[in-house]
């Protein structure tokens, strides 16, 4: 680095006040090295080794290119190799970082920040603020921020999911200036350090904090862009390389890997020739994993998605032990149905109280300003039953019968049983069985859709939900034995009628239960004679919008019944190739 001098470049602090906002110009990134043969290191340590302090040692004495390249990579390594000159203002700042439990935010692109007395909420690809807000005291919703700004900037992507603080950063920030011989500055450099902080984030914790990662900025100044390509060459030369991603999703990508990323998904890869024994209880496991990583969320009442998600993997457990037949012994294929089944109903009404006051909102949208307002005693009741519900759910899951039964479970799936008799398909080719059972029910459901009518009772549109359901589980489970764009066209289909069933399913519960709390509500006051008549106004409506909805189901099944679809069923699961 030299400018009309074969002497070292100059280098001094930079006074202000280190500012959080990232700085300009060219990222550089230390160089990340293997770790020695033989040996395991994690990333954290190497990243922490490459960027430890080092012994000073002016620049052009004995120095090795290995120690060189080591300084490089650390504030005080840097002001060596640039001028043997130390930097001392550091500054830290202290950042919590939110998502959801499920990285809704980070799959939007978005991160929420808060460091001092506010919030940021940036996009991650380059960095631009969307919203700025305060403290929301306490903020675990999107809605409970008082700024409509950051609200609705924010709510769009976690919807019904709670926000949570998963982890805790420090930055230290060091911004040096390199001069040339007239005391001019001829390059910014800005150095910053993440450091990961455990959760309580106390002074001795600090001492135990990780670097996550480590940004190199230089920033031309205008007339000395030659100063600046060379500051570039001795840096690439000298342990760092330009940063292909940004500081920010790398920063969460590294602190997301002690907590992989949630999915309620089965995110299963079988292999074609595994038996069906082997095929179900990977499935039955996974499901298994699913259920207790909701569980906490479900006794401490964080969101409602723990429960969703919590209910829907039993419900598929029992889908699984009734669709995938003679894989298991009968007799625990019965004992569990059964099992799964009450602690399944336990949260029915929980769940659809739940989905009541979530839709609070649109109930009120639906009438008049001056009746919506005449709904609050209902979504009090509901609130108030709610809180009784969640008692007894959490009352069952903390009771010993489910905790035998949990693992009573897992300890048998985790190991072989297939010798009874009654479980003759286990050792069949799991993508034989898993085809035979897919186009059975498919074909099932053709035929009974086309018998509804116009006059067809509502019971049996909810029964053909039902099977739709089982059919979608069926195929969500086999999804890796076949092609996978093709298979996804058959799910994407199959969700619109779905789609269609589960509404007007959801329409005809609402109409009887809400006319079922209307016989709950005292009704010997005028305030509480207005809820009722609201209540009346809002079963018309949803009355209205279930006749529609069942008005569409024909051309939805025609759709799904088509002659396409049809094929594409025969071609991967009837004619023995499943391509």
């Amino acid at each position: 680095m030299h400018q009309r001098s074969e002497q070292p470049v100059a280098s001094k602090v930079t006074k202000g006040a280190h500012s959080p906002a990232l700085p300009c110009g060219q990222a550089y990134t230390p160089v990340k090295r293997p770790p020695p043969a033989g040996g395991s290191q994690s990333s954290a340590t190497a990243r922490s080794q490459a960027c430890t302090s080092v012994t000073r040692q002016p620049i052009g004495g004995s120095q090795s290119p290995a120690t060189a390249r080591s300084q490089a990579c650390t504030a005080d390594g840097l002001s060596q190799l640039f001028a043997d000159a130390a930097a001392t203002n550091v500054r830290k700042v202290r950042i919590k970082i939110f998502d959801t439990f499920d990285s809704r935010l980070k799959s939007a692109g978005l991160a929420l920040l808060a460091s001092g007395a506010g919030f940021r909420l940036i996009k991650t690809d380059d960095h631009s603020t969307l919203a700025i807000f305060g403290n929301a005291s306490p903020l675990r919703f999107a809605a409970d921020i008082p700024d409509p700004v950051g609200r609705s900037r924010l709510e769009p992507a976690t919807q019904m999911r709670a926000l949570r603080h998963y982890a805790t950063v420090t930055t230290h920030g060091q911004n040096l200036r390199l001069l040339n011989e007239d005391g001019k500055t001829i390059v910014r450099v800005f150095l910053r350090s993440y450091c990961s902080v455990p959760a309580r984030g106390n002074t001795a914790d600090e001492l135990s904090a990780q670097i996550v990662c480590t940004r190199l900025w230089l920033e031309p100044v205008r007339g000395y862009r030659a100063a600046a390509r060379r500051a570039d060459r001795f840096l690439c030369s000298n342990g760092w390389s330009r940063a292909t991603l940004p500081v920010l999703p790398e920063l969460l990508d590294e602190l997301k890997v002690a907590q992989p990323p949630y999915s309620p998904k089965l995110q299963l890869q079988l292999d074609r020739r595994a038996t069906a024994d082997d095929a179900t209880r990977r499935i039955l496991l996974r499901l298994v994993e699913i259920i207790r990583v909701n569980w906490d969320g479900v006794i401490r009442d964080i969101d409602t998605e723990f429960l969703h998600d919590f209910r829907v993997a039993i419900r598929r457990t029992r889908s699984a032990l009734s669709q995938i037949k003679g894989v298991l012994p009968a007799g625990i294929t019965a004992q569990y149905k059964r099992d799964f089944s009450d602690f399944g109903k336990l949260s029915n009404k929980l769940r659809d109280l739940d989905v009541y006051l979530l839709n609070a909102d649109s109930f009120r949208d639906m009438l008049p300003e001056q009746l919506a307002c005449d709904l609050e005693p209902l979504f009090a009741y509901l609130a108030k039953e709610r809180t009784r519900e969640l008692r007894k759910v959490v009352r069952a899951l903390h009771s010993s019968q489910y905790t035998d039964m949990m693992n009573n479970w897992e300890r048998l799936l985790s190991n072989s049983c297939n010798t009874d008799e009654s479980a003759i398909n286990a050792e069949l080719p799991v993508v034989g069985l898993a085809s035979k059972r897919i186009y059975k029910k498919f074909m099932y459901i053709l035929r009974f859709g086309a018998g509804i009518t116009d006059a067809t009772p509502d019971a049996t549109l909810h029964e053909l939900r039902i099977d739709c359901k089982k059919l979608r589980y069926l195929l969500e489970f086999f999804v890796s034995l076949y092609p996978v764009e093709k298979t996804r066209q058959l799910i994407s289909q199959l969700k619109r009628l779905q789609d269609n069933l589960g509404r007007f399913n959801d329409l005809c519960v609402q109409e009887a239960e809400l006319l079922t709390f209307v016989e709950k509500l005292p009704s010997n006051r005028p305030e509480q004679r207005r809820t009722i008549m609201a209540i009346g106004c809002l079963v018309e409506k949803l009355d209205l919008e279930k006749k529609a909805v069942r008005a569409r189901f024909a051309s939805v099944f025609s759709v799904f019944a088509g002659a396409e679809n049809r094929a594409l069923y025969k071609t991967l699961f009837a004619t023995g190739k499943n391509r």
